[in-house]
């Protein structure tokens, strides 16, 4: 269950289960295998510092993966 107050969630396939119907889920990038999906409230218009916060946490979830692949 993800609460109102967090800001996003990486999941391993499957639904998330939601306290509040406002949020939505947004797949950061189709291409990484662990489903990386950020919450936020709906609105018509995002703003900079979402996406910039969208791209910051799209290129830390991607060097994370990249140093785990390289401990393997």
């Amino acid at each position: 269950m993800v609460k109102k107050e967090f800001g996003y969630a990486i999941i391993n396939k499957g639904s998330v289960m939601s306290e509040d119907k406002d949020l939505c889920f947004r797949v950061l990038e189709p291409h990484i295998y662990i489903e990386s999906k950020l919450i936020w409230r709906k609105t018509k218009n995002l703003d900079k510092k979402l996406d910039y916060f969208i791209t910051q946490l799209n290129k830390h979830i991607f060097e994370l993966i990249s140093e785990s692949k390289m401990k393997d």
